[in-house]
């Protein structure tokens, strides 16, 4: 019976003791959700792209405004006929240029002034300064050869041709040329005319050797030797290449 009592006891004092404390154990509180920093969930402001400017025009160098300068006064004294100021504009031009070409076709112009061709020292100044950029003076020489040689005018030819020489720079386009003089001194006026509509016409300078070569060719197709002979002889005169001579 003792027994039964104190058991109770402990019983009834563990009772109140849960109650007191509500009933049960506290729950754990749940841990509210961590945010990540805000650098990390804001988006970022994309940089707008800077703006592309072109680059700028190449100025043009100051040689090349003097002696574009000096050559249009060169023109305007011609004009006027004052030979002695077009020697002095052209000396100075011929000193500020840095173009080989055109280096070349001043010191022609000076040549033809020194003796007295004054009409053609107008001519060729006037498509000197009115040329268009970049335009190759050897061109013009070679048409106005060809307008020539249309003509008949084949003094004028060999005129042309001489001057187109003395300016050309390009070591295959002088060779061209100079055949071309060649066969002007030998009459070939026919192939004079159809090598300079070749060059005219966009075809270039061919290589004078292979047009050699292949008039030999063509005179051998047809049992000329005496023609075959002239030509392999020019061909060899022309060539350059040890292996091809």
């Amino acid at each position: 019976m003792r027994k039964h009592t104190l058991l109770f006891s402990v019983m009834a004092v563990l009772s109140l003791l849960l109650s007191a404390c509500g009933g049960a154990a506290p729950a754990t509180p749940t841990p509210l959700p961590t945010l990540p920093p805000a650098s990390q969930t804001e988006p970022t402001a994309t940089q707008p792209p800077e703006p592309t400017t072109a680059p700028p025009t190449k100025a043009p160098s100051a040689s090349g405004e003097q002696t574009a300068g000096t050559l249009e006064a060169a023109l305007e004294a011609a004009q006027t006929g004052n030979w002695e100021q077009v020697g002095a504009e052209l000396n100075a031009a011929l000193s500020h240029t840095t173009d080989a070409q055109q280096k070349a076709a001043i010191e022609e112009l000076l040549d033809d002034l020194s003796k007295g061709k004054n009409d053609e020292v107008l001519d060729d100044l006037n498509k000197l300064v009115n040329a268009a950029p970049g335009e190759d003076p050897v061109m013009g020489k070679l048409d106005a050869a060809f307008d020539a040689a249309k003509e008949g005018n084949w003094e004028k030819v060999e005129e042309e041709l001489g001057e187109a020489a003395d300016l050309s720079t390009d070591a295959q386009q002088k060779a061209a040329i100079e055949e071309m003089l060649d066969d002007l001194g030998k009459g070939k006026n026919d192939e004079v005319l159809a090598d300079l509509e070749q060059m005219l016409s966009g075809g270039g300078a061919t290589d004078p050797v292979m047009g050699k070569l292949d008039a030999a060719f063509d005179a051998a197709k047809e049992g000329n030797w005496e023609k075959v002979e002239e030509e392999l002889g020019e061909a060899a005169d022309l060539s350059t290449d040890a292996q091809q001579k």
